[in-house]
């Protein structure tokens, strides 16, 4: 469990922390941003938009495999 921030202090700590809420194990996300960003942003908005990202990624692929083990156990079943 850890993470690299590279140069954006704290970025990588507040997706672990997110990681962490989730209780998601063995997982990678890696963030790319793109430092030519819109006059006006700020990383309190960077940040919140790739927590908001990354929550609906790992919302997805848990809903996705609870459909895959549920269709899984119906097979089992039949």
């Amino acid at each position: 469990e850890g993470f690299d921030d590279s140069n954006e202090e704290g970025s990588g700590q507040k997706v672990l922390g997110l990681l962490q809420k989730m209780s998601v194990e063995n997982i990678l996300i890696a963030v790319y941003i793109w430092h030519n960003r819109m006059p006006g942003s700020n990383m309190s908005e960077v940040y919140r938009n790739i927590l908001d990202r990354a929550k609906e990624l790992l919302t997805t692929l848990h809903n996705k495999v609870i459909e895959a083990e549920a269709m899984l156990q119906k097979r089992i079943e039949e």
